[in-house]
């Protein structure tokens, strides 16, 4: 049996940005954010990897998503924190 190193790397990076994408998923749901944005980018990410016919297609895909989620991630944690800043300033008002 012939052990193919390259494609078991591809399947060991698919594995660690899918393990990556729920627990940035897990984040999001126990926040008080909005997370329709997320739904959304799962859906058609999961549209686009039925499209693929290789693995490093599937690969490319599952980078894109990542990067993805982690931008809305930092996004609502930017707002978040924005908010705070807000909250303390009328704290401060009073």
């Amino acid at each position: 049996m012939k052990f193919d190193v390259d494609k078991e790397l591809i399947e060991v990076q698919i594995k660690y940005i899918q393990k990556e994408i729920s627990m940035i998923e897990m984040v999001l749901r126990n926040k008080d954010y909005d997370t329709l944005d997320f739904i959304i980018l799962q859906s058609n990410y999961e549209v686009d990897l039925g499209d693929t016919a290789t693995l490093e297609e599937r690969l490319n895909v599952y980078k894109s998503w990542y990067e993805q989620v982690l931008y809305l991630l930092f996004e609502y944690e930017e707002e978040n924190e924005s908010l705070d800043d807000d909250i303390l300033v009328v704290g401060i008002d009073y």
